[in-house]
């Protein structure tokens, strides 16, 4: 019964060392296989940026906008505020956000043919990712960082990516736990440059840098239809012509009615 109950309680250990697939992982997989292709070392995950990037993009999708600030005043209004919610205590992070792009990898695709975008994918001062998003619309963010910890970034699970699609991740320290690769999409297809770009560096957190598209044309406003001149004082009543609005036999000046008109 001893024996019993302690190949359970291995078993539990190594099923927790194990993390099933997340769209956050996918985001950071994405990211891993364009950092693998400029040579770069790939991103660990942890939960906790993917559940401040899912709360960004909830955010995101109730204004129907895409931005990297929230409602002025509260404790999420910047990336450095939303991390402090789940006690992420890093030296430097950075966000990339965009919305309406057909699925990931369009959205990645577009991330990499902007510079903010990709200059956060490929930074060699962040070495864990997180990601989310929020839907209809596709509001994605995903978030990078360097824990301020050196033994908590040891702790963060290593990922196991086909292509951009996450089969899950594993803690570094645990034995690898077997689980089905999922099947790569097909070639992403390239869409414009996201609305709003990340920014370059600062000390801390990179602050963005946003660009808004030009605000639509207004549209015309009909010229007034100018006021009749006035009449001055009654003259002399003439008869209208046949067939007007306000036809019919002129009455004398002092009883012009509707239906005569005062000779200028």
């Amino acid at each position: 019964m001893k024996f019993a109950a302690a190949i359970a309680a291995l078993s539990a250990v190594a099923t927790a060392a194990y993390y099933p697939p997340t769209v956050g992982q996918d985001l950071c997989c994405a990211a891993n296989a364009a950092r693998a292709a400029a040579g770069l070392a790939p991103y660990r995950w942890t939960p906790k940026l993917d559940q401040v990037a899912q709360a960004h993009s909830n955010y995101m999708l109730s204004v129907e906008k895409i931005g990297h600030e929230e409602k002025p005043g509260t404790s999420t209004y910047d990336l450095a505020g939303r991390l402090g919610t789940v006690n992420y205590v890093f030296s430097t992070a950075g966000e990339n956000v965009a919305m309406g792009y057909e699925d990931l990898d369009a959205t990645q695709v577009a991330w990499m043919n902007s510079p903010g975008h990709k200059a956060n994918i490929l930074s060699k001062s962040f070495n864990v990712c997180g990601g989310a998003v929020a839907n209809p619309s596709n509001y994605y963010t995903v978030n990078f960082a360097s824990p301020m910890n050196e033994a908590e970034f040891n702790s963060y699970y290593v990922l196991s990516c086909s292509g951009n699609k996450s089969n899950g991740g594993n803690t570094p320290n645990s034995q690898p736990v077997a689980h089905t690769p999922q099947t790569p999409s097909s070639t992403p297809t390239v869409a414009p440059t996201p609305e709003k770009e990340s920014a370059a560096p600062s000390s801390s957190v990179e602050q963005p840098v946003e660009s808004s598209p030009a605000p639509a044309p207004a549209p015309p406003t009909p010229a007034p239809i100018p006021a009749p001149p006035a009449s001055g004082k009654p003259g002399k009543c003439k008869r209208m012509p046949k067939g007007s609005i306000a036809a019919g036999k002129c009455k004398p000046c002092k009883k012009c009615a509707a239906n005569s008109q005062q000779r200028r």
